[in-house]
């Protein structure tokens, strides 16, 4: 749901900044991706046209797409994969499409759901077949989430919880970090896949960068979000095989880091603080895991009742069929992009969309670099559905290309006010002077 504090806010501040900088970023594409990058994450601000809400995301979107048309340069020539990426694409939204066609109680708002995911798609095709520097916008990126995150922190810290960057728990009084997004899952969830692409863009990223890591980190940590903390973890081992020689000396800080945090931060409500998440990590017996699995186990009888396993219910058709959810508070939601799928466009609408992204990480120049960040998207969105907004399907395009595949020279005069280094970057700064 939209919070009107944050939403109105934020409004006022786009507002401004689009008067000023609007024929700024429409002449260059990358600053328009840059911008279409950092309103992905604040996907709890809507604005209302007629019947429908859409999000801010989907404005910058449409900006993007003009600044593109604008842009003297041509696409990327398409490789086979790309190829094979658009036709297992078109292929799973033609399967979502049929079922809201055939299944779906309300087939109008499954088809606006449908045009979002055709939104997700679109923006990951923008974005891996224009970005001409690609190593700005991940820094330039970088920097934002960093402020956004470090903004929280301060908050949390200074106590100052009157703005609706944190949320507290049902019951508890530690607030967690939510940032812009439409909850602090996902926010964890923006967290965690920022800092798998600043994995995959390691040798091209700066010394500062690495502090930006640590504010994004803590950030994610303070979301209170065992499937974030799990990322972490994944992302985590990914950096000591990198970089084996100095994860012996940098483990027991991270550790007594972690430990310290978690014992700072205590709550009224036991299940609700970090400490008992911490040690129930991988607990389904109670709180939200308990929660989802119940959820989970509705949205199988649902299918087994209409026989719906194989093409499906009709994209988001679960809060069609149960507006009122199990705790009787809110709408019906299923917090897992797999059982998600399945429903909304059964079994065969699960194979395509995981065939989409096997075909996505094949693409990318270097697979092993992006593996971490499909891990973590499959992981994060194990417990919620993040595939619905933005933020995924760009990061799944900044893993698609490499340096070696820029459209044209870095252009010096082309940011926002910073010099654009791209490939001038020595390979001994930053992550890449941690040598193996």
């Amino acid at each position: 749901m939209t919070e009107p504090g944050v939403s109105g806010i934020v409004l006022v501040v786009l507002a401004i900044a689009t008067l000023i900088f609007l024929p700024l970023v429409a002449s260059r594409l990358d600053r328009a991706l840059v911008v279409l990058l950092v309103l992905s994450w604040a996907n709890s601000v809507t604005i209302a046209l007629g019947p429908a809400n859409l999000r801010i995301e989907i404005f910058a979107l449409v900006l993007a797409g003009v600044a593109a048309l604008l842009d003297p340069r041509g696409i990327r020539k398409l490789g086979w994969f790309s190829i094979l990426v658009a036709a297992a694409a078109a292929a799973w939204l033609v399967a979502s499409a049929f079922a809201s066609a055939t299944a779906a109680e309300e087939p109008v708002r499954s088809y606006y759901m449908l045009g979002m995911l055709i939104a997700g798609v679109g923006a990951y095709f923008l974005v891996s077949g224009r970005v001409s520097d690609p190593v700005w916008v991940v820094r330039m990126g970088t920097s934002a989430l960093a402020v956004l995150c470090g903004v929280c922190l301060l908050l949390l810290v200074t106590g100052l919880t009157g703005p609706p960057l944190l949320i507290p728990p049902q019951g508890g009084v530690l607030w967690r970090v939510r940032g812009l997004a439409l909850e602090a899952n996902l926010m964890g969830s923006i967290c965690a896949g920022w800092l798998a692409v600043m994995f995959y863009w390691r040798r091209r990223l700066g010394r500062v960068h690495i502090v930006s890591a640590v504010v994004i980190s803590l950030a994610a940590v303070l979301t209170n979000t065992r499937a974030t903390w799990i990322c972490l973890a994944v992302l985590g081992i990914a950096l000591a095989l990198t970089y084996r020689k100095h994860a012996v000396a940098l483990l027991p800080l991270v550790l007594a880091i972690v430990i310290a945090v978690i014992a700072a931060l205590p709550s009224n409500s036991e299940q609700e603080s970090l400490l008992w998440k911490a040690s129930n990590i991988f607990s389904a017996q109670d709180g939200t895991g308990l929660y989802r699995i119940r959820t989970w186990d509705i949205a199988f009888d649902d299918l087994n009742s209409a026989n719906g396993w194989l093409t499906g219910l009709g994209v988001n058709s679960y809060p069609q069929r149960h507006p009122i959810d199990i705790t009787n508070v809110t709408e019906g939601y299923v917090g897992n992009v797999w059982v998600s799928t399945i429903y909304d466009s059964g079994i065969i609408g699960l194979i395509l969309f995981a065939l989409m992204l096997v075909l996505m990480w094949l693409r990318s120049p270097d697979r092993l670099g992006a593996l971490p960040l499909f891990a973590t998207l499959g992981i994060s969105f194990t417990f919620t559905n993040g595939f619905w907004m933005l933020f995924p399907w760009i990061y799944l395009a900044l893993v698609s290309v490499g340096p070696k595949a820029l459209i044209g020279p870095s252009d010096p005069a082309a940011g926002f006010f910073v010099p654009r280094l791209g490939n001038a970057v020595p390979q001994n700064e930053g992550f890449s002077s941690l040598r193996r």
